[in-house]
């Protein structure tokens, strides 16, 4: 018996976003920007990944770490470059690290440093450059923004439990969400605490 059908394959707009991080970035003009015209969302739910064991090669200037999939023995091994076109092209030049947690007593005082759930990139001057989180970096290396080195079994950090599929026509997606917001507000409103490399 023959079938009929078709295929569609969906591109994502923005990297998948926690309720934290949405909840704080969908403010943002340049998310804002990047979102403008996409009119489905989905909201899924997957164990968080956290970025893990974080060091830093003086050699190669790279920060070397783990992603970790909470709750499983599920992890990657990563090292990105700091020094490429979307951070720091010239290696004589410092480069901040900020690491961040969503664990209001998380703290570190040295590498490496484990439980991180975002990295902030400032240049010499703390001029922002980048924000990372595990999702953002898979996202950004998937589309050959971002070089990276990262091997392991991406399957687990890319499988979500889908709890509803909607569209936004007449409305931008972030101002949909917002109808959302108590939802996300209470999951998603936590200290967030920052320690700086």
């Amino acid at each position: 018996m023959e079938h009929s059908g078709f295929s569609i394959e969906i591109k994502l707009a923005y990297a998948p976003l926690c309720n934290f991080d949405f909840t704080h970035l969908k403010q943002e003009p340049i998310v804002q920007e990047i979102l403008k015209g996409s009119m489905l969302y989905v909201i899924g739910q997957r164990p968080m990944i956290t970025f893990d064991n974080i060091t830093f090669d003086n050699k190669d200037g790279s920060l070397n770490f783990e992603t970790k999939l909470e709750g499983t023995s599920e992890k990657m091994n990563c090292n990105l470059p700091v020094y490429q076109e979307i951070i720091e092209l010239d290696d004589t030049k410092a480069v901040n690290v900020l690491f961040g947690s969503y664990d209001k007593t998380w703290s570190f005082e040295t590498l490496p440093v484990s439980q991180v759930n975002g990295i902030q990139i400032f240049d010499k001057d703390m001029r922002f450059i980048l924000w990372l989180s595990p999702d953002k970096l898979l996202h950004l290396f998937w589309n050959n923004i971002v070089k990276a080195n990262i091997s392991g079994d991406l399957r687990p950090f890319t499988t979500y439990l889908v709890h509803y599929v909607g569209k936004a026509t007449d409305q931008e997606v972030w101002q949909r969400l917002t109808g959302h917001a108590t939802l996300q507000e209470i999951l998603s409103i936590v200290l967030i605490v920052y320690s700086q490399l």
